[in-house]
């Protein structure tokens, strides 16, 4: 038995770094959610780029695709998005923490999903977390409880969980990938100007420096995560290993523009950092010392709940662990029926990390070249400013002040061939910018094009128009 409760205890979460991962967790979504009120009418709304019939169109036929968030007018929609951020202002004072978790995790799967255009990495990791929060202890749960600790058991072992399978899977993916092991990615990734930074374009001057950075990232991102399993000086191996990744984070997050994903991740890890490490810095000391040798024995509806969380969060851990690598690989590999495999789909209840794995030679960038009333040709994602072909030194304004309009213009691009969609789309980008101008300043006529060029030949570019919107659509 004293085996067995080792092994329970050395997953147990401390408490500390509970506080931290919660507050980490809170503070990005309530950014990204605030983010997204400001945006709801162009990102959510029947009068923004993705309406419900065309919605339909795209992704009706597929059973896991669902959201509550089809909602009659603008206002209901805001008040919906404003009752998330409470809920997550909720998480952070640490009030009812696992209701709203749960309560939070259907509705930014709900969120989500009204918009798949908007759909990336950090959202799904958003969304993971959420879950597991669920089964972790609350703040009204007693450190000396037997409840709290197996709460904390659990939470700390998916949690630990999660790590390992974001970065582990994440690296392993990149090592069968010929642009990492020939030392030209992270070059390539700096090179997309869409998403480098400005101090990420500076750095990708360091051609050999960089080369070594990819040879050794995929192996860091394989191997160190593993080190918080080893049985043996567990505790400061694990926090140097937290204290790797962490670095690593840091490093994407200057160089490159994920959005809130590194802010996740980043909660992921501060959530497996053992009490050494709290007890080391000498920061938040236990208000409630453990002076007890046995905990208190739970009740029997404490029990059953402890039960009820650790059955769940055990199915949370068989699912997710196998399907980590590639969800579409595992759905032909596993023998799941169909409503199980839809249901994984639908909660998005699996693992897929393959960050950086697509990249190549090839700088992408948009223009949106309007007519104006008033005679005058601006791009509308410059701010108004001069047409430009040339390719573009770093993301436009636009997407420079909310990277989700980056991700929508990719995804919409890749559904241009439906004419419904890519229209909606182009209503949506002109009603943004007609917000708050003269009538003489209002797009008259919007021509979208996505450009290309190869990084060593920048100045042959291709061009591919594929919208031309008027205030008559054409047919076209």
């Amino acid at each position: 038995m004293k085996t067995l409760k080792s092994i329970f205890d050395f997953f147990e979460i401390d408490h500390r770094s509970l506080i931290a991962f919660r507050s980490i967790l809170t503070i990005g979504l309530i950014t990204d959610l605030f983010n997204k009120l400001l945006n709801a009418k162009a990102f959510y709304s029947e009068s923004g780029m993705l309406p419900y019939d065309v919605w339909c169109d795209l992704y009706g036929g597929k059973a896991y695709y669902w959201s509550l968030h089809f909602l009659e007018n603008d206002t209901t929609l805001c008040i919906a998005i404003s009752f998330q951020v409470l809920l997550a202002i909720s998480i952070l004072f640490r009030f009812m923490e696992r209701k709203a978790s749960f309560v939070l995790w259907i509705l930014m799967i709900s969120l989500s999903y009204r918009n798949p255009y908007l759909f990336y990495g950090g959202e799904k990791l958003l969304i993971n977390l959420l879950l597991i929060s669920v089964f972790m202890p609350a703040r009204t749960t007693s450190r000396k409880t037997e409840e709290y600790k197996w709460l904390a058991r659990l939470g700390g072992f998916l949690v630990m969980i999660q790590a390992i399978s974001l970065y582990s899977s994440s690296g392993i993916t990149k090592l069968g990938t010929e642009i990492w092991t020939n030392g030209e990615a992270i070059g390539l990734a700096l090179n997309m100007r869409m998403v480098a930074t400005p101090f990420g374009r500076w750095f990708c001057q360091f051609g050999s420096l960089n080369s070594v950075l990819t040879y050794i990232t995929p192996w860091v991102e394989s191997l160190v995560p593993f080190a918080f399993l080893l049985p043996f000086w567990n505790r400061r191996i694990r926090i140097a290993a937290v204290l790797v990744m962490l670095s690593l984070n840091v490093g994407i997050a200057l160089t490159l523009n994920v959005g809130h994903f590194m802010f996740y991740a980043t909660a992921v890890l501060t959530a497996c950092l053992p009490k050494e490490f709290w007890d080391q810095l000498g920061l938040f000391k236990q208000k409630e010392p453990d002076t007890v040798d046995e905990p208190e024995k739970m009740p029997l509806p404490a029990m059953a709940r402890v039960i009820s969380s650790a059955f769940f969060g055990c199915l949370i851990f068989l699912i997710t662990t196998v399907t980590f690598i590639d969800f579409h690989f595992s759905e032909k590999l596993l023998p799941y029926p169909k409503p199980v495999w839809t249901t994984i789909r639908g909660l998005e209840m699996y693992q897929n990390w393959g960050v950086f794995t697509k990249l190549n030679d090839t700088n992408v960038w948009f223009v949106a070249k309007a007519n104006l009333k008033n005679g005058s040709t601006v791009d509308i994602l410059q701010d108004g400013n001069a047409v430009v072909w040339d390719a573009q030194p770093g993301p436009p304004a636009l997407f420079r002040r909310n990277s989700k309009w980056r991700v929508a213009f990719q995804k919409a691009y890749a559904r241009r061939k439906n004419r419904k969609a890519i229209n909606a789309f182009a209503r949506s980008l002109i009603e943004h910018w007609n917000t708050g101008k003269s009538s003489k300043e209002q797009v008259d006529r919007l021509t979208l094009y996505l450009l290309r060029a190869k990084l060593d030949s920048l100045d042959k570019i291709s061009y591919v128009k594929y919208l031309v919107w008027t205030r008559k659509p054409s047919k076209q």
